[in-house]
């Protein structure tokens, strides 16, 4: 996952070692981050395995309709 640091969307990639940031309209840093996870199989693996791992446990529709409802019971 190749992402800006803007909203939650960054504090997501970073807090689970999903993939790489980079600050917003910062092109050469995207580019820079791309370029990583092209030369670095271990990295893009890591990172892959870890957002399968975070989809599963925190955003697929069952644990995310899960969570509204306890929200929503509060």
């Amino acid at each position: 996952v190749l992402g800006s640091k803007v909203n939650a969307v960054g504090e997501v990639i970073e807090k689970y070692k999903i993939g790489l940031t980079s600050p917003p309209g910062d092109a050469d840093r995207l580019a820079e981050n791309i370029i990583t996870m092209i030369k670095n199989k271990a990295k893009f693996e890591e990172c892959s395995l870890n957002s399968h791992k975070v989809y599963e446990e925190h955003f697929n529709p069952q644990s995310f309709a899960a969570k509204t409802l306890e929200y929503y019971e509060k």
